[in-house]
C-alpha cells in the first residue's frame, strides 16, 4: 500500500460508524474536506484542536453543564455505536453532533453500565470514574451541512461545519472509542451559537 492510499485508509476507518448510522437512517454523508488545524477559524480552533474530551471542553466554553441526546444506538457484542447530540442543560441547545463507536470490553462494570444506559456523555463518564485514556485527534475537517445536521442544529442549508475525527485509547494503546465530532455554526464569543 503506498503512502497516499495508507493515509486515505486511516482517514476513512473512523468514519465507518458514522457512514453506517447515516445509511440506517436513509441519509447520504456529505462531503467532508480535511482541514489543517492552523486553518480552522476561531472559535472552532479552540474547541477542536486539543487532546481533551469534548464534553468538558464544551461545558467550560459555554460555562454550563452538558447532557446527551441519543439519535440512534446499536450494540453488537462489546461494541456500542451511537449517533448523538451534546446539549446545554439550560435550554437543550445542541452544541455538538457526532457519532461514536465504543469498545465496551475496555470499561469496568459501572462505567460500562452507564455507557449502555446512554444518559450521560461518554467524556463525562470517563472523567467521573477516572478512566485513563489518551485523546488523539486524527484529523480535522469541514463538512457541508445535510438535512440531518440542519435539523439537529436548526440551521438552513449552506453553512460549512467544522469537526474532528478522534480516537480515545487506553494506556495499553487499544482503541477505546472512535469519535466524529461536528460543531454547529458559532460566533467568536463564549457561549454564542
Amino acid at each position: 500500500m503506498n503512502q497516499a492510499a495508507g493515509m486515505l485508509h486511516s482517514i476513512e476507518k473512523p468514519f465507518v460508524p458514522f457512514h453506517q448510522m447515516y445509511q440506517r437512517h436513509g441519509f447520504a454523508v456529505r462531503l467532508m474536506t480535511p482541514v489543517e488545524p492552523d486553518a480552522i477559524p476561531a472559535p472552532y480552533h479552540d474547541l477542536l484542536v486539543h487532546e481533551r474530551d469534548m464534553t468538558n471542553t464544551l461545558a467550560a466554553w459555554f460555562n454550563m453543564r452538558i447532557h446527551l441526546r441519543v439519535i440512534h444506538m446499536a450494540v453488537d457484542g462489546d461494541v456500542l455505536s451511537r449517533m448523538v447530540t451534546l446539549e446545554l442543560d439550560s435550554d437543550n441547545r445542541p452544541v455538538e453532533f457526532g457519532a461514536i463507536q465504543i469498545d465496551l470490553s475496555l470499561l469496568d462494570p459501572t462505567p460500562r453500565r452507564l455507557v449502555e444506559e446512554a444518559r450521560m456523555p461518554f467524556g463525562g463518564i470517563l472523567n467521573e470514574f477516572a478512566v485513563e485514556y489518551l485523546s488523539q485527534p486524527a484529523f480535522f475537517f469541514r463538512a457541508e451541512s445535510d438535512s440531518l445536521m440542519q435539523k439537529v442544529f436548526s440551521i438552513s442549508a449552506g453553512p460549512g461545519l467544522y469537526g474532528r475525527c478522534n480516537t480515545l485509547s487506553v494506556p495499553s494503546g487499544r482503541a477505546l472509542a472512535h469519535v466524529i465530532e461536528i460543531l454547529p455554526p458559532m460566533t467568536d464569543g463564549n457561549g454564542g451559537v
